[in-house]
């Protein structure tokens, strides 16, 4: 193997940890999706390095593996945001009642200040 291909333990480490996202993600809960942040993390800390030492070359069936469950994270997570964007309207006709144009007004937010460093 030269020195610009990842190892296939590499990429199965890397394959694993979006499987395990997925995973987490199809059955989310807040717990879940903290953990499924922390390990998108350092799948594409991983990848990203991975694909630096590569160059051109790759085991190509484990690349298909990665961007397959990556896409399958992707729509998982566009999910989960389509959810909460049903939630947050339904909240905001609740609290806020509707817009001149009918749709729902925006929920009242509480205060909240978020830092990161």
């Amino acid at each position: 193997m030269t020195e610009n291909m990842p190892e296939a333990g590499e990429m199965s480490d890397i394959r694993a940890g979006l499987d395990e996202v997925c995973a987490l993600l199809a059955k989310p809960s807040p717990q879940a999706l903290d953990s499924a942040a922390a390990i998108l993390s350092g799948v594409v800390a991983d990848l990203s390095a991975a694909r630096r030492r590569r160059g051109r070359h790759a085991q190509r069936d484990e690349y298909r593996g990665i961007r397959r469950a990556s896409r399958l994270a992707r729509i998982l997570l566009e999910k989960a945001a389509a959810y909460h964007a049903g939630w947050n309207a339904w909240l905001g006709s609740l609290t806020g009642g509707y817009c001149p144009g009918g749709a729902a007004a925006a929920p009242m937010a509480r205060g909240r200040i978020s830092i990161e460093g």
